[in-house]
């Protein structure tokens, strides 16, 4: 058989889905298309830093669905954050002892560190256990223990959300961590205006400050801490960095009125549509509210 033979066998196998790498790609090209948030629908904590006031309004008023679209180098990389996640908070972290949320028997299912409604919360966190209080099955190895993170739901703002954990770095105080998963930790951006975006290494990224604080302000908790890994860091020493937060209680009235004044528009249509808080240059590129605009312009609203 020829080189060109052994090609065209390869096509055709890939044609009869003989290889698993086009099921992933299919997997990794993947559109939501859902409505815009109602005045009692949900928002959630870690998407509200680069949120746009203005575009989901106006899309809720003219009943325009919303796309949410990420390329297959996009998911590749959320896909990888949200293993690596696991990896740190049950196989890293866990076995310390000083990390609390809670944790699922993998044979019973029962959960350790709930409240009374039978939800995990900043405030019935606990350690990972050595043995299944209900059926006595040893954490190890084989038989390792789920973890179920903290939940916060505040039903005045509708906005909700899943912490990745407590440290308790006794005789320090409890803090909030959250995981961050990126590809580079020492790139410095420069965006098209001249601003430039230090690395992740100088200082963390203000959306997900605003976001830790938050979670913050639920937990009751007065300090939290960042903690970057680079997926694609070639030595182990420079693949982690992390920064303290500590809680800021201006930031969170401003953010909680700016959640309620978005409540209001939504729910009374005769009030302005708010301001964009990036003047539609947005976080990571132009806001999607300068292409909804053209829609309400259109619209002679």
């Amino acid at each position: 058989m020829g080189l060109g033979d052994i090609v065209e066998a390869v096509r055709t196998l890939q044609d009869e889905r003989h290889w698993v790498h086009p099921l992933i790609m299919e997997q990794l090209n993947r559109t939501e298309i859902k409505k815009a948030p109602g005045p009692t629908d949900w928002l959630g904590i870690s998407r509200i830093p680069t949120w746009c006031p203005r575009a989901h309004v106006m899309a809720y008023r003219m009943d325009l669905p919303l796309v949410d679209q990420v390329d297959p180098i996009g998911f590749w990389r959320m896909d990888r954050g949200t293993a690596m996640h696991m990896v740190i908070q049950e196989l890293w972290l866990g076995p310390t002892g000083f990390f609390l949320g809670g944790w699922q028997c993998p044979k019973c299912a029962n959960i350790h560190g709930t409240d009374e409604a039978g939800v995990v919360t900043f405030q019935s966190a606990v350690p990972m256990p050595e043995k299944c209080a209900k059926c006595g099955t040893e954490n190890g190895k084989w038989t390792r223990f789920r973890f179920v993170e903290p939940a916060v739901a505040d039903t005045e703002l509708w906005v909700r959300g899943n912490s990745d954990g407590l440290l308790h770095l006794a005789p320090h105080p409890v803090e909030v961590l959250d995981i961050k998963t990126t590809d580079d930790i020492d790139k410095v951006i420069t965006r098209r205006d001249g601003t430039v975006i230090p690395s992740i290494r100088e200082c963390p990224k203000p959306d997900h400050v605003v976001q830790l604080q938050w979670y913050l302000d639920y937990s009751g908790c007065r300090n939290g801490r960042l903690l970057y890994v680079a997926l694609g860091a070639k030595d182990i020493a420079d693949a982690m960095v992390e920064h303290q937060v500590v809680y800021d209680p201006k930031l969170m009235h401003a953010e909680k009125e700016k959640g309620r004044g978005i409540r209001q528009a939504l729910q009374d249509p005769t009030r302005p549509v708010p301001d964009c808080p990036t003047q539609g240059k947005g976080i990571y590129g132009e806001c999607s509210c300068v292409e909804v605009a053209v829609f309400w312009a259109s619209r002679g609203r």
